[in-house]
């Protein structure tokens, strides 16, 4: 079994205030657990969090001016 993050262990990693990441993981916005009243993440999650957020942020190649000449 993979081990599991605390959100203070994701926010340490992520250098944001755990605050942030047990708002995101309410909302659904991060993939997690909560096992009694505790939230966790699995590292796989954030990892994937992690490459969409990048994805999202418009990192597409600029579109080329010469093109609609």
């Amino acid at each position: 079994m993979d081990d599991l993050l605390t959100p203070e262990q994701a926010a340490a990693i992520l250098q944001l205030s755990p605050k942030t990441i047990k708002d995101w993981l309410r909302a659904g916005k991060l993939t997690g657990c909560k096992i009694g009243r505790f939230w966790r993440v699995k590292p796989a999650d954030l990892e994937a969090f992690i490459r969409t957020s990048r994805l999202g942020r418009g990192r597409e190649e600029p579109a080329d001016p010469r093109k609609d000449r």
